[in-house]
């Protein structure tokens, strides 16, 4: 598709007229990467969220980022909070330059999946914590939103 638009826009500059506004809306459009989406149960998995970097809290009650050091060993809801972010607030799942393990999405005993994110701490820009991966906490969102 963006080479036939390339060799189009081209053509247009070739013989002196303007291309068709329409042609770069499209070419915008496409270069937004989709959205991630939650599978049956509301639950965002490694699969669907791992490269998405911001999530908007819709929980009334706030969300409660929990710590980790092991991220395999996630103690999930009994792990101690280090954060509640307001409903509202967007989460950076961008992970810190100095986390080994890469993972961004952890399941806890339960079987519920939870989202590695920065804290937002300004005294430790890298500390992380984990929310609850499901879409009843979460939504995925663009940067521009």
């Amino acid at each position: 598709m963006k080479k036939i638009v390339v060799m189009a826009l081209a053509c247009f500059l070739v013989s002196g007229a303007e291309p068709p506004h329409k042609w770069e809306i499209t070419m915008k459009r496409k270069q937004i990467k989709e959205l991630p989406t939650a599978e049956a149960g509301g639950e965002y998995t490694r699969s669907t969220a791992s490269d998405h970097p911001f999530w908007l809290v819709v929980t009334d009650g706030g969300l409660r980022g929990r710590e980790s050091n092991r991220p395999h060993l996630f103690q999930g809801e009994k792990a101690r909070v280090l954060r509640v972010f307001r409903a509202g607030s967007i989460l950076n799942s961008s992970p810190p330059k100095d986390t080994q393990t890469g993972i961004q999405v952890v399941s806890d005993a339960k079987g519920q999946n939870w989202l590695m994110v920065l804290t937002g701490n300004p005294s430790e820009p890298d500390e992380i914590c984990y929310v609850r991966a499901n879409r009843n906490y979460i939504r995925p969102v663009h940067a521009s939103e």
